[in-house]
């Protein structure tokens, strides 16, 4: 048995939630990969600053590239590996494509919840932050469930990445 069908084995048996909805399953998957991920593009941004002397604005185009290819070969293998297979090049070039769009947006929802009071004053930024997050996270899930990984999406669970436990 494998490893990933073993945890998610494991899952199903404490959360049965996820056995009997797929789609909330695939999102927490989403989620715990995107969580590596941001580990992940936090130690390729302190890498390419503190090693080899990047400015940080300019640090977040490696440690994003590195970061989305991690996602990306995480998800397939794990998220979405029952899913029938776009071509690896296609379905890496559309999830590249929404979790830049994504980037973009979450820059957008930050600027303008920070002319709000509420968010402007003090540390009420980091709120904004988590806002940006919940609403981009869901964004690229449904995106990329439909775009990169398409197959089962829609059709009342079939194809997805789980099977009940009995």
């Amino acid at each position: 048995m494998k490893l990933a069908e073993t945890i998610d084995e494991k899952l199903i048996r404490i959360f049965p939630l996820f056995g009997a909805h797929p789609f909330l399953f695939d999102l927490f998957r989403f989620c715990v990969v995107g969580g590596l991920g941001v580990l992940v593009d936090s130690a390729v941004l302190f890498t390419v600053v503190e090693a080899f002397g990047l400015l940080p604005a300019i640090g977040v185009f490696p440690a994003f590239a590195v970061a989305v290819s991690f996602n990306y070969a995480f998800n397939r293998a794990w998220t979405y590996r029952s899913r029938p297979r776009k071509g690896m090049l296609g379905g890496y070039a559309a999830f590249v494509a929404i979790c830049a769009v994504g980037a973009g947006l979450r820059a957008g929802i930050m600027f303008a919840l920070l002319c709000v009071p509420f968010f402007a004053a003090g540390r009420g930024y980091l709120i904004a932050n988590l806002v940006g997050i919940v609403i981009v996270t869901l964004f690229n899930f449904v995106l990329t469930r439909f775009l990169a990984f398409p197959g089962a999406a829609g059709r009342g669970g079939q194809g997805s990445s789980t099977r009940a436990i009995t």
